[in-house]
């Protein structure tokens, strides 16, 4: 049951294998990575991210 969910997720057409995939899970890295710095010291963060 679990393997045809997954490979249904898989074929799926907005899938793993598309940018409408991986385009949004990347821009949620962003922003937890983002979030994170918050308790950095300002000297520590690059401004050029």
């Amino acid at each position: 049951m679990a393997t045809s969910k997954l490979k249904a997720l898989w074929n799926h057409p907005a899938g793993p294998k598309t940018i409408h995939f991986w385009a949004p899970t990347f821009k949620w890295d962003l922003s937890i990575a983002n979030i994170a710095d918050f308790q950095k010291p300002p000297e520590n963060i690059s401004y050029l991210q």
